[in-house]
């Protein structure tokens, strides 16, 4: 499971269910990403990632916590996620999703729940840029988050015939990807 980022554009997102369930079957991710250059050449990425929850059962609130019940029970229900992405070390983050920190958290009750802390953006493993982001998708719901960053310079390579753009997207370990 690990980054294999090199110098070129490259992402990676990384989903942790932290909400005591096994719902993950009930999940359904998708992920788009563009790349735009201005006039000057800069380079643009645009990702959006998509979480549709199919579950079906019926909550009045979300709560993170131990259930009690089996198997069953625990697959259906909230999406609690903490994804990460990871991008090119050298990124500059310009957008992200504002996302408070979910009601019914364990973390909410340590932390106000409109921590300007969210997402947290710090350097990722192997030369990576990290945008974390934890939120929670309740059950027949969608949630969408967009991030929109500007791109290293060296994304783009000079070759004998003009330029070449390369991408490594890197799905996360143990899944069938995105």
């Amino acid at each position: 499971g690990s980054l294999l980022y090199k110098h070129s554009d490259y992402l990676q997102v990384v989903d942790t269910n932290m909400g005591y369930n096994k719902i993950n079957h009930n999940v359904e991710p998708s992920i788009s990403y563009e790349v735009s250059w201005d006039d000057s050449g800069t380079a643009r990425g645009e990702l959006r990632v998509s979480y549709a929850n199919t579950s079906i059962a019926k909550v009045e609130e979300c709560q993170q916590s131990t259930s009690p019940g089996g198997y069953e029970e625990w697959k259906v229900g909230c999406y609690w996620n903490y994804m990460r992405v990871f991008i090119p070390g050298e990124s500059q983050v310009v957008s992200t999703t504002y996302v408070a920190l979910p009601k019914g958290s364990l973390l909410s009750t340590l932390a106000k729940l409109d921590d300007p802390n969210y997402p947290f953006i710090g350097t990722g493993e192997k030369g990576t840029k990290e945008i974390g982001l934890f939120f929670v998708v309740p059950p027949a719901e969608q949630k969408a988050l967009t991030f929109s960053y500007v791109l290293p310079s060296d994304v783009l390579s000079s070759t004998p015939t003009g330029s070449q753009y390369s991408l490594l997207v890197q799905k996360q370990a143990g899944t069938l990807g995105h």
